[in-house]
């Protein structure tokens, strides 16, 4: 879903060596692509670019300005129910050091690595609190 991407190879154009991206991405099958289309219009007010992989479709928000404006706000009001929730207040930390421009010092940058890897490493398992409030809506 949220997908903060950090560049592994040092680029000389940018002030710490880095490009520091964060992505709001959907991906469904193709044959659902009309579904992401309607998230698009409905959510986003169509600021979403498309690409393909494989069978794959994916709805992706990059522009900065949308993210803070329409990404952010939808799913700090609407909570995930799964281990998406971390993604998101990772994400959403992450998104916090590159609006204060700390993602422009090396410090902030060793930050965004730290939180994407904890992102990686919570993707292993589901939260317990999450479970619980999971068990509560779905039982089954």
């Amino acid at each position: 879903m949220v997908i903060p991407d950090l560049l592994n190879s040092l680029a000389k154009d940018y002030k710490c060596g880095y490009q520091v991206q964060v992505v709001f991405d959907i991906a469904q099958i193709d044959t659902e692509r009309a579904l992401l289309d309607s998230i698009g219009k409905v959510y986003f007010e169509n600021n979403h670019k498309w690409a393909k992989s494989k069978n794959v479709e994916h709805m992706r928000i990059t522009n900065f300005n949308v993210l803070i404006s329409f990404v952010e706000p939808l799913f700090s009001i609407n909570l995930l129910l799964t281990r998406k929730q971390i993604d998101f207040l990772l994400w959403q930390e992450m998104l916090s050091i590159i609006k204060s421009k700390e993602h422009l010092t090396i410090i902030g940058v060793s930050k965004i690595k730290e939180l994407r890897a904890a992102q990686h490493h919570y993707r292993s398992f589901i939260h317990k609190n999450i479970v619980s409030q999971v068990l509560s809506i779905r039982p089954d």
